[in-house]
């Protein structure tokens, strides 16, 4: 089987970089239609490139995030044509960067692009079936045209380490480029809780954004000495952070898609085997079981996250448990090759 990988889809990005790899080893070959020329050029220079490829392909897949790629992609592909959806556009810059306001011109251009897109595609891959009734209910896209594929890690970075403590104190980390879905105010509640009952116990957050910022702000005025922002570190360094942790954090926030959405994070956690602490929610619980590979807590609570956080320090055993469960679940189906023999079967049932 034959791909043609099309768009302007980051090559690093890591839904992207799962999928590729994960379709390669399952023999796959993986030709690249890719272009991230500024303005109309882009388009111009793919439909040379596609043209130098002549349709001698089997499937197209347009890249995550490529919604306005889908037109182009129609017209010039004689195949099916696979949309990964991952994220539709308007949900994340309406309301996740909150950059535009919801009943706008601009909003309504997003939404048409994430409506567009999906009808166009004969396949439209995203990560829950929260997020696929989501596209339903929002986009009006039949439920039948949907591939839930989970995002999984890059385990040439992500794999188990061994767990160093360069201090005594116990380490909570958290790392991501900060939206209102990662509920960094809640992280710093629980961090506000623990300061006088649990010294030992130190945050390290790792990341960037506006929200980061104001977050590592608050933080400062409300002299939480526990908690230590490192901003943006490269994604080459987070596994060191994580073989430091005792435990690691995920979403925490009380947006709608916190309960739809599984974080990337979640994912390098089990694939490093560290104890993972989320937020309960529906999309969450499509692969998690609480006790079992994770612990849960309720969205939006700080006094919640930090019981889960005194409840894994006071159990070493069950932090080893929850580590280990989540390795294993990673290594049995969330592996870059476990995904991409999951994709490539619905590609060969749909050609």
């Amino acid at each position: 089987m034959k791909i043609c990988y099309f768009g302007t889809y980051e090559s690093d990005y890591i839904r992207n970089r799962v999928l590729i790899s994960g379709l390669e080893q399952n023999g796959v070959e993986v030709i690249h239609c890719r272009d991230t020329a500024p303005g109309l050029k882009k388009y111009i220079n793919l439909w040379r490139k596609h043209k130098l490829i002549k349709n001698d392909y089997d499937v197209m897949i347009v890249g995550f995030s490529g919604q306005a790629m889908m037109p182009l992609a129609k017209i010039l592909s004689r195949k099916k044509i696979v949309f990964d959806g991952l994220v539709p556009l308007h949900d994340a810059i309406v309301y996740n960067h909150k950059s535009i306001r919801p009943i706008s011109l601009r909003a309504l251009y997003y939404w048409l692009l994430d409506f567009i897109a999906a009808h166009l595609a004969d396949l439209v891959l995203t990560d829950t079936a929260e997020h696929i009734f989501f596209y339903h209910r929002k986009f009006y896209v039949n439920q039948k045209k949907f591939l839930r594929l989970f995002v999984g890690a890059d385990e040439t970075i992500f794999f188990p380490r061994t767990h160093v403590k360069s201090k005594d104190d116990f380490v909570v980390e958290f790392h991501a480029f900060v939206y209102a879905e990662h509920g960094v105010d809640y992280i710093i509640d629980a961090a506000q809780i623990l300061k006088s009952i649990h010294p030992d116990i130190r945050f390290v957050m790792i990341g960037a954004s506006v929200q980061y910022d104001q977050a590592a702000e608050r933080a400062k005025k409300l002299n939480l000495s526990n908690m230590e922002f490192t901003g943006r570190k490269p994604l080459r360094e987070i596994p060191e952070y994580l073989a430091e942790a005792d435990v690691c954090l995920g979403l925490f926030g009380k947006t709608e898609k916190t309960q739809r959405v599984i974080p990337n994070k979640a994912f390098e956690i089990l694939a490093s085997r560290r104890p993972l602490i989320n937020s309960d929610g529906a999309g969450v619980r499509e692969l998690l079981k609480n006790g079992e590979n994770c612990i849960l807590c309720e969205p939006a609570s700080g006094q919640s996250l930090a019981d889960a956080i005194i409840k894994l320090k006071n159990d070493s055993a069950l932090r080893q448990k929850i580590a280990d469960n989540g390795y294993e679940l990673f290594r049995q189906s969330l592996r870059p090759v476990a995904l991409g023999k999951q994709l490539k079967d619905r590609l060969i049932e749909m050609i």
